[in-house]
């Protein structure tokens, strides 16, 4: 056991012996829990391959997903963030001749096929199939503009979407949409129509779906009084 580890276990009992309630409480059994989370990923890496691969030109994030997909199985991770980096020399933050982001679509969606016939593959700790206790959340941080600029791109733009694949969604539908100047429009989020006296969608709603479907409470200074997209959930 390293110093740091001595550190944060002193820390935390401390923590809870100080105060059986509130923030410190909350803190202090986090860290035991996450402190046992990473022995336990220590004492059982040996097993796992946790080497990551990269490609002559691009990251590859199927050797990624590999080494997430692995973690998940054994039980050591609930949670992993994965990175496209766009197809070899065309990253996706371009802003000219945009038709050649048809080679980044196309290279992306054909490793997400690939990590989705990974997880059905696999099962998961509790020896359910993985697929049936994961949810995967293809989402990019923003968009782009409706139309071409005159370098034949397109600029950032504050509208974007995100999709939902597995456990526990809803699928098989488009939930909200733009009006006629590119605006996103306000929905029912029971029931995922328009509604102009409904919920204009931001980030903070996708955190509270995605709370929801991980049956997470969350506390208020998260997402606030943020609900969740309730039509998305199975």
């Amino acid at each position: 056991m390293c110093s740091s580890d001595l550190f944060v276990e002193a820390r935390s009992q401390a923590w809870q012996e100080s105060a059986r309630c509130g923030q410190r409480a909350f803190l202090g059994d986090h860290y035991v829990r996450s402190l046992v989370a990473a022995r336990r990923l220590v004492g059982e890496a040996a097993a796992l391959n946790l080497s990551v691969d990269a490609l002559s030109c691009t990251r590859d994030l199927e050797a990624d997903a590999e080494v997430v997909l692995d973690c998940m199985a054994a039980g050591l991770s609930r949670v992993a963030l994965l990175q496209d980096y766009g197809d070899c020399e065309i990253n996706w933050d371009t802003h000219r001749n945009d038709p050649v982001q048809d080679t980044n679509f196309d290279a992306f969606f054909s490793r997400l096929d690939t990590i989705l016939n990974m997880i059905a593959a696999r099962t998961s700790a509790s020896g359910a199939p993985l697929a049936d206790e994961l949810t995967v959340v293809v989402v990019s941080e923003m968009n782009r503009t409706p139309y071409l600029n005159y370098d034949g791109g397109r600029e950032h733009w504050p509208y974007t979407s995100a999709m939902l694949i597995g456990s526990g969604v809803r699928g098989g539908q488009v939930i909200g949409q733009m009006d006629d100047g590119f605006i996103g429009q306000k929905i029912d989020l029971a029931t995922g129509e328009l509604d102009d006296g409904g919920d204009a969608i931001t980030g903070a709603h996708l955190g509270a779906t995605l709370l929801a479907l991980g049956s997470v409470e969350a506390p208020d200074r998260f997402v606030g009084d943020v609900q969740p997209i309730e039509a998305a959930l199975s």
